[in-house]
């Protein structure tokens, strides 16, 4: 990843966690293959007024997140609309090409 786009993606945290430095190691271990595989991203801070505390920021690519809202079969909902339907990746996209092809 650039540099560029690590300042964009570092913009826009998806989750944070306050943990105890004790359990830091702990949250590591599960943390560092999943960077590894790629796709997830952490950074930790110290706590300045709890110095037995850390908070921890995790980064997760859209992308990511989308493949696995579609695995899951994650319900969303419409946007004008009162149904639910399947979380589809790309499903925007895919729809504006068709729209595009109508006229």
């Amino acid at each position: 990843m650039s540099k560029k786009q690590k300042i964009a993606f570092y913009n826009d945290p998806d989750y944070c966690f306050v943990v105890q430095k004790e359990y830091m190691s702990t949250m590591r271990e599960a943390l560092d293959p999943m960077m590894k595989s790629g796709g997830i991203y952490y950074s930790y801070y110290d706590r300045k007024d709890n110095e037995e505390e850390l908070i921890v920021v995790i980064y997760v690519d859209d992308i990511l997140l989308d493949v696995m809202a579609e695995l899951l079969k994650v319900k969303c909902r419409m946007s004008n609309h009162k149904i639910l339907m399947d979380f589809k990746c790309f499903a925007a996209d895919l729809f504006e090409q068709f729209d595009n092809t109508q006229t």
